[in-house]
């Protein structure tokens, strides 16, 4: 687990959410909407990752500045989530035949 890991900036434990966590979460995400509620639960377990379970003193949205704003990067995970399924959804729409269209009629419902 990586609650175990000894992990002692914020910097480090927003990066290995960065590597680790999020990419696997972004994998899904490129065909899968992430409903609102689940966009919730992620922030909360995210934050109290990076947090180690204390109080926060910063705001997710102050994190996800970049680090000339006094920020440490880390994504904004709806944002990115969205984007990344709209990507799928131009890409699909520029594949030749029908079947694409089938797809991308699938995933807007």
């Amino acid at each position: 687990s990586w609650q175990s890991r000894q992990l002692e900036t914020l910097a480090q434990r927003v990066d290995v959410t960065r590597i680790f966590a999020l990419s696997k979460l972004y994998y899904v995400a490129q065909v899968l909407p992430l409903p609102n509620k689940y966009r919730k639960q992620i922030d909360s377990s995210l934050s109290k990752f990076i947090f180690r379970g204390r109080h926060e003193r910063l705001q997710l949205d102050e994190l996800q500045n970049s680090y000339e704003h006094g920020g440490l990067g880390l994504p904004n995970i709806a944002v990115k989530a969205d984007s990344l399924l709209l990507k799928q959804m131009c890409r699909m729409m520029t594949l030749p035949g029908e079947r694409s269209f089938h797809l991308l009629g699938y995933w807007l419902g």
